[in-house]
């Protein structure tokens, strides 16, 4: 039932003769109507308006009259004369062929190595390469990414208070930085490890410089992979004498070193302090790669990397950058915004802003959010790993080159992802397993993911006996184990961005 309510505005005259807008109103109506009609025999669907209400224009009394009158003519007679109408012409899209805009750029982002074989000096078992790239991340149909980011695991030594959701993971080894790095490794897979020195805060612990380095040395001694640390104690002398302790008692091994205390005074363009040029020689006397630290502020990087490399000489291959990041949905579009300049500034030549970048995802847990045990807000498990996943995917395309990061299963997440990025063909049980469903159903046959797995590799079964994975999960799975076999299908890109 239509039930109308015309409601003139003031005393304005009562023309029965349809204006413009009356004319409007009458269609609208007359179309309201016959949608009404037509679905008025679905069971269990009333449908009523209680009043239509025109203010500001003169309504066409008469013609609204006989139409709700039942003047107006009866449903059959109104698809009849739809039947009536000619066939609709079918849209025919023109084929044509999608050549991408290709831009070339003249510079790009400095190579720079991380750990030293016993080839190079060192004692790891293998060293990685970072940044490389003369193109924006993601963009292979433009130009080179030669390097997959590598995620460094992170450890502390002492407890930094982590949260229920991180002690389940690290909690028999927490206060145990050598256990925990072997942790990593041994169990996680981990081919990056950075030691976080909590404990040599002069405001907490205030562990000495030679306890720090003498745990460096224990570490390098329990895991043979690259190995970096970062300070943060705000207090840059005693920054730098750690600092010092450590780079001598890690000598050869081109350990990465980032200290968040020693920036950039007050403004760009103002002599440096002391304290940050002590930092730049002592690294490079012992052939370690710096970290220009300076959350936010492009061209607060360009100026500390500026010193290092024109003031302090050290080569480009031994020189990060760190912008600083924070959560997604917390201020992340700050850094964003800082590493956009200092992506478009590497590509267009620019040599300050060649150093690759550090990002640390892992800073997500510093926000209540991602940790706290509140009902109306969910799962602390799927909100951590949440958090932390987004909070490094937005890193990736924005441009860093490596990233630092706490939660296994916020990993193994991110790992899938540049598996997907960089097409990396999947050679160990467990990169294979990080594309299963991993609820262990065995409707593919096999006891568990893991076995399934281990016949993937082996040829001995299809991804498709797996029921729970979507199409878009079956194809990616067979090409990232036979990259070279498996032709591209165009659907898959959109399935990707649809997943992640």
């Amino acid at each position: 039932m239509v039930k109308v309510k015309l409601k003139k505005k003031g005393e304005e005259a009562e023309a029965a003769t349809p204006s413009g807008e009356g004319k409007e109103v009458l269609d609208m109506v007359s179309g309201l109507n016959k949608m009404l009609k037509k679905v008025e025999s679905i069971k269990g669907v009333d449908f009523e308006f209680d009043e239509i209400i025109l203010e500001g224009v003169i309504p066409p009394y008469e013609l609204l009259s006989k139409l709700l009158s039942g003047a107006v003519s009866a449903p059959a007679a109104a698809v009849a004369e739809e039947a009536a109408a000619p066939p609709k012409k079918k849209i025919k899209l023109e084929a044509f062929k999608l050549t991408p805009p290709v831009e070339t750029h003249p510079g790009k982002f400095a190579e720079v190595t991380i750990g030293a074989t016993k080839d190079e000096g060192g004692t790891r078992a293998f060293s990685l390469k970072i940044g490389g790239n003369n193109t924006s991340p993601y963009y292979r149909f433009e130009g080179n990414l030669p390097h997959r980011p590598p995620i460094a695991h992170l450890v502390f030594d002492e407890d930094p208070g982590l949260s229920k959701v991180l002690k389940e993971q690290y909690g028999d080894v927490v206060g145990d930085p050598v256990a925990w790095a072997k942790k990593l490794v041994d169990v996680y897979g981990a081919r990056v490890i950075e030691l976080d020195l909590n404990s040599t805060d002069p405001k907490g612990t205030n562990r000495s410089a030679e306890e720090a380095a003498q745990t460096l040395k224990d570490v390098l001694a329990a895991v043979d992979v690259p190995i970096g640390i970062v300070l943060r104690s705000g207090n840059m002398a005693k920054d730098v004498e750690v600092i010092e302790a450590c780079a001598k008692a890690a000598k050869g091994e081109n350990i990465f070193i980032c200290s968040t205390s020693l920036v950039l005074p007050t403004w760009v363009g103002v002599e440096l302090d002391d304290e940050v040029l002590q930092y730049y020689e002592i690294a490079k006397e012992y052939g370690h790669t710096i970290i220009s630290y300076q959350p936010m502020n492009a061209q607060g990087l360009a100026w500390l990397n500026k010193t290092a490399l024109t003031g302090k000489e050290i080569p480009l291959s031994k020189v990060m950058t760190d912008p600083g990041w924070v959560c997604v949905g917390f201020g992340s579009e700050l850094v964003v915004t800082t590493m956009d300049t200092v992506d478009n500034k590497a590509l267009i030549g620019d040599e300050n802003f060649q150093p690759p970048m550090i990002t640390a995802p892992c800073n997500a847990w510093l926000n209540r959010e991602t940790w706290f045990a509140l009902d109306e807000w969910g799962s602390e498990v799927e909100r951590g790993m949440a958090f932390e996943s987004a909070t490094a995917a937005s890193a990736l395309v924005s441009g860093a080159h490596m990233l630092v990061m706490l939660d296994q299963r916020a990993i193994e997440m991110t790992e899938a992802l540049l598996d997907k990025i960089y097409i990396s063909k999947l050679e160990d049980v467990r990169s294979v397993m990080r594309h299963l469903p991993m609820n262990d159903c065995k409707k593919c046959g096999y006891d568990s993911c893991k076995a399934m797995a281990e016949a993937l590799l082996k040829g001995e079964t299809e991804v498709e006996k797996c029921e729970q994975m979507t199409p878009a999960g079956i194809r990616s799975l067979k090409r990232l184990l036979n990259p070279e076999g498996v032709k591209t299908d165009p659907a898959e890109i959109e399935n990707w961005i649809v997943e992640v």
